[in-house]
């Protein structure tokens, strides 16, 4: 059975939340005009999805349904 590893979940974790963040500041920044806001607003948003994705991304990797 194939079984993700930790550092494989990060780095999916890390690349994924690199995306987010650029689509997360631009959308502030449509709406703000304001970089710093729309830094402050993104980062905040990096740090709590990274830990929510990750342990979703753990908890998913513990379930045995739809894996072959």
């Amino acid at each position: 059975m194939y079984k993700e590893t930790v550092g494989r979940s990060v780095v999916k974790t890390i690349v994924w939340r690199i995306v987010v963040f650029v689509v997360d500041f631009s959308i502030v920044f449509l709406f703000t005009q304001n970089v710093s806001l729309s830094t402050k607003l993104a980062l905040v948003k990096v740090v709590v999805s990274f830990i929510l994705y990750y342990g979703h991304e753990r908890a998913w990797n513990r379930i045995g349904w739809g894996k072959s």
